[in-house]
């Protein structure tokens, strides 16, 4: 196997505290509720198919380690360094997690429940961008095992996340940003945030259907409004009025959705009023679809 080429082979009952371990691999062993470690350091190993199931792990540096097919469940870490660690089909249910580094870690086939997770996500204002790619591959593998309620968690933390890393970009208060970004960067990051901020408030960053419902009801509401207030329209006869608070909503209606209301005018004013709604219904009704196909298509 690619992961443990020129690596050691090593037993658990071997790993000794307040030593470094390197270049090893454990493999098909079950210490479970045995394992009771403080103040290990194993780096650049391969753990495949352990079973660690009540295990405690404290004080320990277990950074850039390839875990594969372990097993977690109701197991305790405790200040553990977990940094650019790689976890491939790991089980991590109900797993207790006290201030331990994910730094760069990646999930691949298994993710880690997002109340378990959040208090140990990298939270210095200079790792804004890596907590944000942390939970973009973790809510994808969510979203690949059907979970949906932490895929959404964790959609939300990353779009959090990333809004205060181009917030940082653009005003470089941290010195990270002052010495990776430029002018031109921090214009780069006020759009994004500004851009992202708007998708949150338009449609919920793609994941809210019923706020696009509610921003159509608004748009058809005010465009009513105007209707009511300041137009004139023709009807089938020709004849012109003053149109009532009804008929205004179904010409408002009818302009969203293009389609033909029977009403005609002649009225410049008018004629853009219903030229916009009907722009602006193409455009909500275009992204209330894309978040249908979206919620759809999670299911």
């Amino acid at each position: 196997m690619y992961y443990i080429e020129d690596k050691e082979r090593k037993k658990v009952i071997e790993l000794t505290e307040n030593t470094k371990h390197e270049n090893i691999y454990l493999i098909n062993e079950r210490p479970d509720d045995g394992f009771d470690k403080s103040n290990l350091t194993i780096n650049q190993s391969t753990f495949s198919q352990m079973g660690f199931k009540k295990s405690q792990f404290k004080n320990s540096n277990l950074s850039h380690n390839i875990f594969m097919d372990c097993y977690f469940k109701d197991a305790r870490m405790e200040q553990v360094s977990l940094v650019g660690s790689k976890f491939i089909n790991c089980t991590f249910d109900n797993i207790t997690l006290i201030s331990c580094d994910f730094r760069y870690a990646t999930f691949e086939n298994c993710y880690i429940d997002f109340k378990d997770m959040l208090p140990n996500l990298p939270n210095l204002p200079s790792f804004h961008n890596v907590r944000w790619k942390m939970c973009t591959n973790l809510a994808l593998e969510c979203l690949k095992a059907g979970n949906s309620e932490n895929y959404k968690l964790y959609f939300y933390e990353e779009k959090k996340a990333s809004e205060k890393h181009y917030w940082e970009m653009f005003r470089k208060k941290e010195s990270y940003y002052r010495r990776k970004y430029g002018a031109w960067d921090s214009l780069v990051g006020l759009f994004k945030y500004t851009a992202s901020k708007f998708n949150k408030l338009f449609w919920g960053y793609g994941e809210n259907i019923w706020q696009l419902v509610a921003m159509m009801l608004v748009t058809i509401s005010v465009f009513t409004l105007f209707l009511y207030k300041t137009n004139f329209y023709e009807n089938g006869n020709k004849v012109s009025q003053k149109l009532e608070l009804g008929e205004s909503l179904y010409i408002s209606v009818c302009n969203f959705f293009t389609i033909g209301s029977g009403y005609t005018t002649t009225d410049t004013y008018s004629r853009i009023l219903t030229a916009c709604e009907g722009f602006v219904g193409m455009i909500i009704m275009g992204f209330f679809i894309a978040a249908l196909f979206r919620f759809i298509n999670r299911r």
